[in-house]
């Protein structure tokens, strides 16, 4: 099946969540929300594309998911390392710094942090003095 542009549109909508009026108004009235809900049933004339396409949407997130999270892995842990530092010097110092670093993210902070023995402190962060540069990349 060929896929026109204003159904791209249509298939990108709907994998946003719009509901069919949305969709509909959103493409100019080009298909009416019944005629959109027949469409995109199971059997129907979109549906089997349309699963597709939303498959492909769902990897291509996952993908960047992994490169953003690769991408900054080096500095999430140098902050980890810093957190574990913090901890051992003044506990409330460490969990104010996490809950800043949250707030920023956007994220609700926890309200407990269990931190692992010092001997497990020393270890990751003897690793990743090892094995982190000083400018963020992989030493290896």
């Amino acid at each position: 099946m060929r896929i026109s542009k204003k159904m791209q549109q249509a298939f990108l909508l709907k994998y946003e969540g719009n509901t069919y009026e949305e969709i509909s108004e959103a493409l100019s009235g080009r298909w009416k929300p019944g005629t959109l809900a027949v469409y995109f049933s199971k059997g129907k004339k979109w549906h089997d594309a349309y699963v597709k396409f939303e498959s492909e949407q769902s990897k291509a997130i996952v993908n960047e998911a992994r490169t953003v999270m690769k991408r900054n892995a080096v500095n999430a842990a140098k902050v980890q390392v810093i957190l574990l530092n913090l901890v051992k010097q003044d506990p409330k110092v460490a969990l104010q710094a996490a809950k800043d670093i949250l707030d920023r993210a956007g994220l609700k902070p926890v309200d407990v942090v269990v931190t692992p023995p010092e001997s497990k402190v020393k270890e990751i962060t003897d690793w990743f003095q090892e094995n982190a540069g000083e400018d963020g990349e992989d030493n290896e």
